[in-house]
């Protein structure tokens, strides 16, 4: 057995987000460049501008490294809580490996799809779902003041559940906005019920020890070393001061960085206040070099410094994101064939496409379509004309 995975439209929504972590480097480029550009270019010399230019671009790269990397790690920290959750949830076994399905979906109530797909209710997704449901069952009918009770088929009250019964008092009252939590208790309860869900089990707190442990003791040597690092430099000249001209086996190699950095500081203490001082820091490329290395180990100890918070910060996202209950095997089951109906209408049709009035042509699919994400716009009619 295989395992799959749905593409929601929230996981899409935090990838996208992740991606656009990236952009807060540039950003602070920019800024830096709008600031401080037009001073390097107005003092460099013509035949000079384009090395000044890649030079700049070098620095104020370095400088968003260690000035962008807090926010960066904070953002990205929180959003792979929220993805590393999303992806377990919308992650299902495989029983026949089916890649299309086309038969309706008997035997499953909207809020089930819904839920099996990734374990939770969206509320505006599934409201607009379960609206054109009722809609389509003859149980109520838009109005320009709302939803009025409906002349429903015979028989078509036989599929109803109690949660149906309580989501159509709220929509004719005007208040479903409010009791949308207890709705989706119902539902999630009436999905435990049929054999689809089951509650979630717990970890033990003794698996939950042994990885914190490790966790913990991996940060520690890595802090341990990257604070060496960075006061090697002090460390040097004060073990040479106290014990004479003893030499230190390894000792090129164990004050290698404290070296760079005590070089690096002594050089812009030379060139610093000086008129011509990025020309300078341009015409020695080692010290480049040198700066790029420093800011990366900075970079490095701001993240370990960091490490504990982020840590938090992610399980917290991850939290919000929990489902209380996973698949059954009966939930595994029919998740597939939610996988292959999706697939099915995502490449095989036009209901992506498909306008609300043509809901008596399409009959369930639409409902599905409208429940798997594969049309939006009908969803942010339903939602806009709630609002109003």
């Amino acid at each position: 057995m295989s395992q799959k995975r749905f593409r929601t439209g929230h996981l899409n929504d935090i990838v996208k987000q992740e991606h656009r972590t990236w952009l807060i480097f540039p950003i602070i480029m920019g800024v830096l460049l709008f600031r401080y550009g037009w001073e390097i270019f107005a003092v460099s010399k013509t035949q000079m501008m384009l090395s000044n230019a890649l030079g700049f671009l070098v620095i104020i790269f370095l400088i968003a490294l260690v000035f962008g990397c807090i926010p960066f790690y904070i953002r990205r920290a929180k959003l792979l809580g929220a993805k590393k959750e999303l992806l377990s949830n919308c992650t299902f076994v495989t029983m026949q490996d089916l890649d299309y399905y086309r038969d309706k979906l008997t035997g499953l109530t909207p809020g089930e799809i819904s839920l099996l797909e990734d374990l939770q209710i969206e509320e505006e997704k599934d409201l607009s779902a379960y609206i054109l449901w009722y809609e389509h069952l003859g149980l109520i009918r838009e109005t320009e003041d709302g939803y009025i009770q409906g002349n429903p088929k015979p028989g078509e009250n036989e599929k109803l559940r109690e949660s149906d019964y309580f989501l159509i008092d709220k929509l004719l009252e005007g208040t479903s906005k409010k009791h949308l939590q207890e709705w989706k208790e119902q539902m999630m309860a009436e999905a435990v019920a049929d054999g689809f869900l089951k509650k979630r089990s717990g970890i033990l707190p003794s698996a939950i020890d042994r990885h914190a442990k490790k966790i913990a003791f991996l940060w520690v040597i890595l802090l341990i070393a990257c604070i060496f690092l960075i006061a090697s430099g002090t460390m040097e000249p004060a073990m040479q001061e106290a014990y004479g001209n003893i030499a230190f086996p390894l000792s090129d190699q164990v004050f290698w960085f404290g070296r760079k950095l005590n070089w690096m500081l002594a050089c812009m203490n030379t060139i610093s206040g000086k008129a011509n001082e990025v020309e300078l820091i341009l015409r020695t490329p080692q010290l480049l070099s040198t700066m790029a290395l420093c800011f990366m180990v900075f970079a490095l100890f701001f993240l370990l410094l960091l490490v504990p918070f982020l840590y938090l910060k992610m399980r917290s996202s991850q939290m919000l994101e929990r489902a209380d209950y996973v698949r059954t095997a009966r939930g595994n089951e029919y998740a597939e064939y939610i996988w292959g109906m999706k697939n099915f209408i995502h490449d095989y049709s036009y209901l992506n496409e498909a306008e609300k009035d043509a809901l008596a042509l399409w009959d369930d699919y639409l409902i599905y379509a409208v429940l798997l994400e594969e049309n939006t716009q009908i969803q942010k009619e339903i939602m806009a004309r709630m609002k109003q």
